[in-house]
């Protein structure tokens, strides 16, 4: 399969990648959908995966990123972390998992932790 002959670790991201609208826009646009393509956005969403692991494990983490006031606020801290990823990115997999982004509470904490 896909994911094991790229070392993808996942076989839900690579799942994801099909379902999104990554997809649905390199075919409207005719974008030839070479492995270095789908490889990217893998690792994209690879990365919003550890991002959340990480947040599951380490509280100080998981309250820096729970203090965002955006999705778009919470992306930019995760880029100056060294996490790759977009707003959409972020979504894909929040929603694949049947989270919600917003907050709640105060402090303000999320359910999107793993």
């Amino acid at each position: 399969m896909y994911f094991e002959k790229y070392g993808v670790k996942s076989e839900k991201i690579v799942k994801n990648v099909f379902r999104c609208d990554f997809l649905k826009g390199c075919i409207e646009k005719n974008t030839i959908l070479t492995p270095e393509i789908l490889n990217s956005k893998v690792m994209s969403l690879e990365s919003v995966e550890a991002l959340l692991e990480k947040g599951g494990a380490d509280e100080a983490f998981r309250a820096k990123y729970n203090a965002a006031n955006t999705k778009e606020e919470f992306v930019k801290r995760a880029i100056e972390d060294g996490y790759d990823f977009t707003v959409e990115e972020l979504m894909q997999v929040v929603n694949s998992n049947g989270d919600q982004f917003e907050s709640f509470g105060n402090p303000p904490k999320r359910t999107i932790w793993y």
